[in-house]
């Protein structure tokens, strides 16, 4: 909300929104201090229409038709607006010239009919952007690779990799690059290719099985390197695909965009995400895609959690023993006591806790309910309590300190 400083000049705050588009305005305002970004979301785009600096209006020509207003409006920075309501508008509009009243009117219904025609315009073109780095990716790649019989195998280079050095360059967002490197494949330009692992399991008697299945990575090649970047550059100029939401400024962003706004890596996001630390409303699907990806996982795959097997030296945090065998962590708690269990209790997530708890006498397991159902330890004693139970946990397993891997 914003702050009045006086009966006249109201703050705003950065990024606070003055106003919305569609919303009723019974007043507009002249910019004192500071400055206010009109803007339109067009197809999940950002679209600028001005920026206003002080001694400018803004709002005006909704205030003077009754209609609603055309865009969005908000603070750049720390600002002080002048408001202006109707009855003061009219007034100062009356006291000008008739022919200057009729021309200000003519240019408003002008600037109202431009506005509205705004169409999201592609921006600097990525495609061939992305496509001038799979090039040298492709040559960086070849160099690499040792020469085979007849130079018939084609020259593949890791997706993961890839999409990690694209970003980098072009600071485009995951979901931008997934949809140009799928129209390229359609294209015929680049083959992209699954690298699958096979997944074993223990049966009843203690034997391997294969149980099926995993895509570990994809690899992309170029179809045709010697003619591929001649063909992205015809490509660009032929089909610019106005239509494809390569932009430089997103409404929306994915994951990989978000974590790097943050400072952190995608997995923290998606732990996060886990562990119910990040509010749901900011998290949005593409309704079309996600029931066409729900049809091809199944209706089965919603009904169990497939969990991630983790290595010792990949076990952090307290909710990570649910990946632990029960014998183990039966030898590893009583070393710990009941005020340490007791902390890590008062941690973890309720799957984690029935987990404690079932791995405890009743005895036991009351009390520590009881020492940690309510309580709350500081961050770091938590990680040090964390710290002792995964070495405690390694030694069992026999790779703590003084025991053979």
């Amino acid at each position: 909300m914003a702050d009045a400083t006086s009966s006249k000049n109201i703050i705003f705050h950065k990024n606070q929104i003055v106003l919305r588009e569609g919303q009723s305005n019974p007043t507009a305002y002249m910019v004192k201090r500071g400055s206010v970004t009109i803007y339109r979301i067009v197809n999940n785009r950002r679209v600028v229409l001005g920026v206003i600096k002080p001694g400018q209006f803004f709002g005006e020509a909704s205030l003077l038709t009754g209609e609603p207003f055309h865009a969005n409006a908000e603070a750049d920075d720390y600002t002080e607006l002048i408001p202006f309501d109707a009855p003061l508008l009219h007034g100062l509009l009356l006291k000008s010239p008739v022919p200057l009243q009729r021309l200000l009117r003519h240019l408003l219904e002008r600037v109202k009919v431009l506005e509205k025609a705004i169409q999201d315009q592609p921006t600097n073109n990525r495609v061939l952007g992305v496509c001038q780095v799979l090039h040298l990716l492709h040559l960086a790649s070849e160099q690499g690779q040792p020469k085979k019989r007849g130079n018939a195998d084609p020259v593949e280079f890791s997706s993961t990799d890839t999409h990690r050095a694209i970003r980098n360059i072009l600071l485009i967002s995951q979901l931008e690059l997934e949809l140009i490197l799928e129209r390229l494949a359609k294209l015929g330009l680049i083959a992209i290719s699954d690298v699958k692992q096979s997944r074993y399991e223990k049966n009843i008697f203690g034997e391997l099985q294969k149980t099926g299945e995993q895509v570990r990575d994809r690899m992309i090649s170029l179809c045709n390197p010697q003619t591929f970047l001649s063909t992205a550059r015809n490509l660009a100029v032929s089909d610019p695909d106005p239509n494809s939401p390569f932009t430089k400024e997103l409404e929306y962003i994915d994951i990989h965009a978000f974590a790097q706004l943050v400072d952190a890596s995608p997995e923290m996001v998606y732990r996060k995400i886990g562990n119910q630390e990040v509010p749901e409303e900011l998290f949005f699907l593409c309704k079309t895609q996600a029931q066409a990806w729900a049809r091809e996982m199944g209706e089965n795959f919603f009904k169990k959690i497939k969990r991630k097997r983790l290595k010792l030296e990949e076990l952090e945090t307290v909710d990570d023993i649910v990946m632990v065998d029960d014998t183990t962590l039966q030898e590893a708690f009583p070393l710990l006591g009941f005020h340490k269990l007791g902390i890590l209790y008062s941690a973890a997530q309720p799957e984690t806790r029935d987990k404690i708890l079932a791995n405890l006498s009743r005895k036991m397991a009351k009390v520590i309910h009881d020492e940690g159902r309510d309580k709350k330890f500081s961050d770091t004693e938590v990680a040090d309590v964390e710290h002792e139970l995964m070495e405690l946990i390694k030694q069992r397993k026999g790779q703590g300190p003084g025991k053979g891997a």
